[in-house]
């Protein structure tokens, strides 16, 4: 994400610029491939990949010469790569580790991203794209009909969408750089259908299919972000361990064994909040947290093992828990599904009370309204009897 904001950063330098101005001024142009550059070498090595399309569109439409772009990339390219060099080699302590072209190495020379799986070439077209954008995707479609310098703007991107396609391991987060240049194209459709006269039966329809598909991306957005912190039983069983157990007042040593489950769904190194070092006020903690995988029920609960908690992804049974000596103590529910209310009345309510009061807060009671997240138990908490 740290590649996201450079991106962001070269995106306004090429953009801040007369609204008559058909093309940014050479010297900006420089600028902002020297950022993408940067970006590139230090942060994430896709980035090449816009990086190339947009150099190409700046000689076609005389933004930069051929001289300066070589001169540009060349400068920016060495002094990036030196920097880049340097530090993570004295922190990584190695010599001339360049992270960035060993990633480009190993997943587009030796081809391993694979090892992590595939997907079809369309994915970030037909997938990630319209998940990304929501309602943009369609208003930007429309800034590209109405909006000459948006299709210059957009082109680029798509560009680099179709080359990162020919890697056959995808994610979503590869191609994260494009959608606030999405967003642009977006803003400048939305202000094709707000901008008529809401005096006309056409004008008005405008406005309302502009307000309707904004409230829909809120609507979903709200939703998403309700059923994604639902998500996370190994964040939430983090959070009640440190609840149940306090450094303060629990003062015999502590090693708990987080199960795999846990550990893929939020209970990261961030949440280890009593192993060392720790802040000043738990100082005297140290406590242990084991990801150790192929552990069986009976190696976690043998008299000998050194765990004093679990958190497991199976209940035991409670007599089998009893007999070994452990017990439960707390469970932890996380997303199981949804169930969709759409009967006439509870959206006519929805609707009424949106209404009534538009505000983020009545938007989220209208779509929980609707919409009902199923949560059932994932996780336990377990500690010896």
């Amino acid at each position: 994400m740290f590649a996201l904001f450079f991106v962001n950063l070269s995106t306004y330098v090429l953009l801040d610029r007369a609204p008559n101005s058909r093309k940014p001024a050479p010297n900006r142009t420089a600028a902002s491939i020297s950022i993408l550059t940067f970006a590139a070498a230090v942060f994430r090595g896709e980035i090449a990949l816009y990086l190339a399309p947009l150099c190409l569109q700046a000689l076609i439409t005389r933004s930069i010469s051929f001289s300066q772009l070589l001169k540009t990339g060349v400068v920016s390219g060495i002094l990036s790569a030196i920097l880049t060099i340097t530090v993570d080699s004295y922190f990584w302590n190695q010599t001339l580790l360049w992270p960035e072209f060993s990633g480009l190495f190993f997943n587009v020379v030796e081809g391993k991203s694979a090892e992590w799986g595939t997907s079809p070439p369309l994915t970030y077209f037909t997938s990630f794209l319209p998940k990304l954008l929501l309602s943009s995707l369609p208003l930007s479609f429309l800034g590209i009909l109405f909006n000459r310098q948006i299709r210059g703007l957009l082109l680029p991107s798509f560009l680099f969408i179709v080359l990162i396609s020919f890697l056959g391991h995808k994610e979503w987060r590869f191609i994260i750089y494009v959608v606030p240049i999405f967003n642009i194209a977006a803003a400048r459709g939305l202000h094709a259908l707000f901008s008529p006269r809401k005096q006309s039966s056409f004008g008005r329809v405008r406005f309302l299919l502009g307000a309707s598909l904004i409230t829909l991306n809120i609507a979903f957005t709200v939703f998403s972000t309700a059923v994604s912190i639902a998500n996370y039983p190994g964040g939430e069983a983090m959070r009640q361990f440190h609840a149940l157990y306090n450094p303060l007042t629990h003062t015999s040593p502590i090693h708990v064994h987080i199960s795999n489950l846990a550990a893929q769904s939020g209970a990261s190194l961030f949440t280890q909040l009593h192993s060392q070092p720790t802040w000043p006020i738990n100082s005297n903690a140290n406590w242990a947290y084991n990801k150790t995988e192929s552990l069986t029920f009976n190696d976690l609960t043998a008299a000998n093992s050194p765990f004093t908690h679990l958190i497991l992804e199976e209940r035991p049974a409670a007599k089998l828990l009893d007999k070994r000596g452990w017990k439960v103590v707390s469970a932890v529910e996380a997303f199981e599904g949804i169930k969709l209310s759409l009967n006439p009345a509870s959206i006519k309510t929805a609707g009424r009370q949106l209404v009534k009061d538009p505000s983020s807060k009545s938007l989220l009671s209208a779509v929980r309204s609707i919409v009902d997240i199923r949560k059932g138990e994932k996780l336990w908490i377990v500690e010896r009897s």
